[in-house]
């Protein structure tokens, strides 16, 4: 072979811009009220945007959404090797889930009010109570998304730990320390 022997992704640096969870951290103490909420209602129209022209991020998180604050807001997806374009808008149950891995990142980040302007935003200012089903649809999405996730990375961060022994006992698993001064 050549040179490299596995793809290559080169990207340009956007200038003064922050990853979501960062941008969410700095600017909580200094933003207002109105602020805080004009920032949401840009953040969900971004995501809105992003559904009705049919794109889905099958890892959207707030680590993978950077935040530029120049004239006016702009917002960047990254790690696009996870991005489907499709000719339509998504429909209702592709929203839900993206909306939900969105949401299992997010929870930390945000209040139940600051969620609650989220959709609000994103479903319409009026139509809120007509997408009470759908919020209930994102929330129990989410909660089996995060429980997945951290199932599986508790699996594999003991399973691939050289600290710990696994044995069984009739109906547990049971991981100890292979030795007490490692």
């Amino acid at each position: 072979g050549g040179l490299l022997q596995r793809d290559i992704l080169l990207t340009r640096k956007v200038a003064d811009a922050l990853p979501l969870h960062d941008f969410i951290i700095n600017s909580e103490k200094s933003q207002g009220f109105l602020s805080k909420l004009a920032f949401i209602e840009d953040f969900s129209r971004f995501i809105k945007l992003l559904h009705l022209s049919g794109i889905r991020h099958s890892d959207l998180h707030v680590g993978n959404i950077l935040v530029q604050e120049k004239e006016n807001r702009l917002f960047y997806l990254l790690d696009l090797d996870r991005v489907a374009i499709h000719d339509r808008s998504l429909n209702n149950a592709e929203a839900i889930s993206n909306l939900a891995l969105l949401l299992c990142t997010f929870w930390p980040y945000g209040s139940s009010l600051d969620r609650f302007h989220f959709m609000k935003f994103y479903s319409g200012l009026n139509r809120l109570r007509a997408e009470a089903e759908n919020i209930r649809a994102i929330k129990a999405t989410a909660l089996k998304i995060s429980h997945h996730v951290w199932r599986t990375k508790s699996v594999r961060c003991l399973a691939n730990n050289s600290r710990f022994i696994k044995s069984r006992s009739e109906d547990f698993a049971i991981y100890r320390v292979r030795r007490p001064d490692v």
